[in-house]
């Protein structure tokens, strides 16, 4: 190494690390990151605490308020065996509502009438025979205050309680009753889909969305940071004494994987400040909610049912090392496009070639699984490097490729990194001289 290509590397990425560890800007950007993420993790579990009992006082109350509290009956059809005063028993939001049978409409008008000046909270159902098509009307009335949506729920009960009580009248069974009212459905099923469950299903949709939105993100956010490195130190004076002792491809390589070490490290303090935040504030909102149920409890557990099929510890530690290595070559290719420009004014231009690689390649990864699937296109893209950056590590996870086939992806990548790095110093030795 000390006489090779990659002469002075060891030096250049120690210099470069230390650097940038003590530089303000990392300082600053690390803590509040991480009191950020915190807060929103913590935050999050505290709103969804708030929020579950808020709604849970909220229903309690309305039904309490807008709980109507009787309903007057008049049957004017030839059915007298229908029994009304057991419909309170057929659902439980009935199960306080009091039921009187009226003799006739007129009766009904005078207690709506009666209960508008008492503040009252009533509704009448009026039965109806049709003497033409023997068709059955049911008019419903109600008093003033009261809530329209209360009265249509009840409405809706009591009609498929009448339904029910006819054929029960005409002597048909409960299991003969249970058929008749049973729904159809028509289901396709793709036969590679068949054995899936809805979870695996969901996770195949979910997963690699928020992974290749993530991977994108990171690429964006740190992709600027070497390309403006290596633009202004190349036209540094002391570049022409640092070239004595170190040769461009140490320097490339150094700088590159300098500021990747700090960007993994960043990021990973980032995410081990959302753990923290999170299991935090789920601890605090189980103690002081008494509704409070976590979602993202529900997708761990989602995680954990799906672990023996997709979810393996071979699959999680090959799709680590795809994501890292894949976010390496990005950083690679930063430093590749920044080593065509000599001049810190036109790093603007040379980052918006590197910003539509990336945008391309995220574009195609997102959307290309969502139209096609798991098609055969989709499989060759897999392993073409820019692509399989993004789409690697969350399809090994969720098994849409092999750990084999991902191992192999991986290598591949890894000889495009070395490849790019190669070109890279040639590129800048060529440009310093």
């Amino acid at each position: 190494m000390k006489n090779g290509m990659f002469k002075g590397l060891k030096e250049v990425f120690g210099f470069t690390f230390e650097q940038n560890v003590k530089a303000k800007s990392f300082k600053t950007a690390l803590i509040l990151g991480c009191i950020l993420v915190f807060t929103v993790f913590f935050g999050v579990n505290i709103g969804v605490g708030i929020y579950k009992d808020s709604k849970a006082e909220n229903k309690d109350k309305n039904k309490k308020d807008n709980q109507i509290e009787k309903m007057y009956f008049v049957n004017e059809t030839a059915i007298k065996d229908f029994d009304v005063l057991e419909f309170n028993k057929y659902n439980d939001y009935l199960q306080n509502l009091e039921i009187e049978i009226l003799e006739n409409e007129e009766n009904i008008k005078d207690m709506i009438e009666e209960a508008d000046e008492n503040e009252k909270k009533v509704m009448s159902v009026l039965l109806i025979q049709n003497s033409e098509d023997n068709s059955y009307e049911i008019r419903i009335d109600y008093s003033e205050n009261t809530h329209k949506s209360n009265v249509t729920k009840i409405a809706d009960y009591f009609e498929e309680y009448f339904d029910e009580s006819k054929l029960t009248i005409a002597g048909i069974s409960e299991n003969d009753m249970r058929l008749i009212r049973s729904d159809n459905y028509v289901v396709s099923t793709d036969v590679e889909d068949a054995d899936k469950s809805l979870t695996q299903k969901l996770l195949e949709v979910f997963i690699p969305m928020i992974s290749i939105l993530f991977i994108y993100m990171l690429i964006i956010l740190y992709g600027q940071s070497i390309s403006k490195i290596l633009v202004v130190e190349k036209n540094s004076k002391l570049m022409e004494n640092l070239l004595i002792s170190v040769k461009p491809y140490g320097i490339v390589a150094g700088k590159v994987l300098a500021m990747y070490v700090v960007a993994v490290i960043q990021v990973v303090l980032w995410i081990l400040s959302g753990f923290v935040g999170y299991f935090v504030g789920n601890k605090i909102a189980e103690n002081a909610f008494d509704n409070y149920s976590n979602p993202i409890n529900i997708v761990i557990h989602m995680f954990k049912e799906n672990m023996s099929t997709a979810f393996s510890t071979s699959a999680v530690t090959v799709s680590i090392i795809s994501l890292l290595i894949g976010f390496l070559m990005y950083f690679v290719l930063a430093a590749l496009v920044s080593s065509n420009i000599t001049k810190a004014e036109d790093l603007a231009n040379g980052s918006g070639v590197y910003q539509v690689i990336v945008a391309i390649a995220y574009l195609v990864s997102y959307f290309l699984p969502l139209a096609q699937g798991n098609s055969a296109l989709v499989k060759i893209v897999r392993y073409i490097p820019f692509m399989a950056a993004f789409m690697l590590p969350a399809d090994v996870l969720i098994g849409n490729i092999s750990v084999s086939g991902t191992m192999i992806a991986d290598l591949i990548m890894a000889v495009v990194v070395v490849v790019m790095v190669i070109v890279t110093g040639r590129i800048y030795k060529k440009k310093l001289f």
